[in-house]
C-alpha cells in the first residue's frame, strides 16, 4: 500500500512540476502584461518539437530541453512585439489575438511536420529502486530539471534587478515607468520568459508523451485551473497550485477512477474556491 502510494505521489510531482511551469510562465503575462494568452500551449507545443529534433540530430536532451525552451522564447519575443504590444490597453483584443495565434501555430506546424504524432525515446531509460519502490529515472529526471528550472525563476524574480523591475510593473505600470523601468522593454522579456517556460515544459514532456502539432490543448487547461486555483497572478500561487493538481489527480486516478483523472482538478478547484475564493495565494488589488 505505502509503495502503491509513493509511485503516485512521485506520478503527480512529475505532473504537477510541469503544470507549475506552464502556469508560471501564464502568471508572468497576466499579472505583468494583463494578457490572457490561450496560445500559451502552442509554444509548450514549439518547445517539444525543437527539443525531439535536436536529439534526433544528435543533441544531448538536457541542452536541447534548453534549446527548445529558447526557441520558443525567441518566438514569444516577436509575437509580443509584433501583436500583442497593441493590445495592452484593450486585454479583449489581446484575448481574440491569442485564439487566432492557436490556429496559425498549429496549422503552420501541421503544414512543416504533418498531423501525426512523433515519439522520442526516452534519453533516460531504466529504473531506480529506493525503498523498494521501482520508479522510472526519466520521471526523475523531468521531476528533477523542472524544480531547478523553477528554482532559476524564482531567484530571478525576487534577488535580480530584471525580477524587481518586472514586480514593479505588475504592481502599478505608471508608477514603475515614472521611476525608470523601461516597460516596453521588460513586457517583451516577461512574455518570452513565460513563453519560455512553455517551452521548457513541452521539451520534458517530448521525453514521455507524444509529440504533435495539436498537443498544447490539454497542457494550458491545466495551466488555468492552476492560476486560477493558486491566485490569479501569484507565481508562488502557481508553483503550488501545480504541484496540488498533479499529485491530486495522481492519486485520484490511482485510488478512484483513472477515467475521471482531469476531473478531479475541477473538484479541487470548486472547493479550494468555495473556501478560499482568491485561491491559494491571492490578495486583494495586487498580482505580483
Amino acid at each position: 500500500m505505502l509503495i502503491t502510494l509513493f509511485q503516485q505521489l512521485v506520478n503527480g510531482l512529475m505532473s504537477g512540476t510541469l503544470y507549475a511551469l506552464m502556469a508560471v510562465g501564464l502568471t508572468m503575462t497576466f499579472g505583468i502584461m494583463n494578457i490572457t494568452n490561450f496560445a500559451h500551449g502552442e509554444f509548450l507545443m514549439i518547445g517539444a518539437f525543437a527539443t525531439f529534433a535536436l536529439v534526433q540530430a544528435g543533441m544531448p536532451f538536457v541542452p536541447a530541453v534548453l534549446v527548445g525552451a529558447l526557441a520558443a522564447a525567441l518566438l514569444g519575443v516577436i509575437v509580443e512585439r509584433l501583436t500583442f504590444r497593441y493590445t495592452l490597453d484593450e486585454p479583449i483584443n489581446g484575448l481574440v489575438v491569442s485564439l487566432g495565434l492557436i490556429a496559425i501555430l498549429q496549422n503552420g506546424m501541421a503544414r512543416v511536420v504533418g498531423t501525426e504524432s512523433y515519439n522520442l525515446a526516452p534519453p533516460f531509460a531504466g529504473t531506480v529502486q529506493i525503498a523498494g519502490v521501482v520508479l522510472a529515472v526519466q520521471r526523475v529526471w523531468t521531476i528533477g530539471l523542472g524544480a531547478l528550472v523553477i528554482f532559476a525563476v524564482w531567484l530571478l524574480l525576487k534577488k535580480s534587478s530584471l525580477g524587481r523591475s518586472l514586480r514593479a510593473l505588475a504592481v502599478d505600470r505608471t508608477a514603475a515607468s515614472l521611476m525608470g523601468v523601461r516597460t516596453e522593454r521588460m513586457y517583451s522579456i516577461a512574455f518570452g520568459l513565460g513563453c519560455g517556460l512553455a517551452g521548457a515544459a513541452g521539451g520534458l514532456l517530448a521525453a514521455l508523451f507524444p509529440v504533435s502539432p495539436f498537443m498544447g490543448a490539454a497542457p494550458v487547461a491545466k495551466g488555468f485551473i492552476v492560476i486560477v486555483l493558486g491566485g490569479l497572478g501569484s507565481v508562488p500561487g502557481a508553483i503550488a497550485g501545480g504541484l496540488l493538481l498533479g499529485v491530486v489527480e495522481a492519486l485520484g486516478a490511482g485510488y478512484i477512477s483513472s477515467a475521471f483523472r482531469d476531473g478531479f482538478g475541477f473538484v479541487i478547484l470548486i472547493l479550494v474556491l468555495l473556501i478560499r475564493p482568491k485561491g491559494l495565494f491571492g490578495v486583494l488589488e495586487r498580482r505580483a
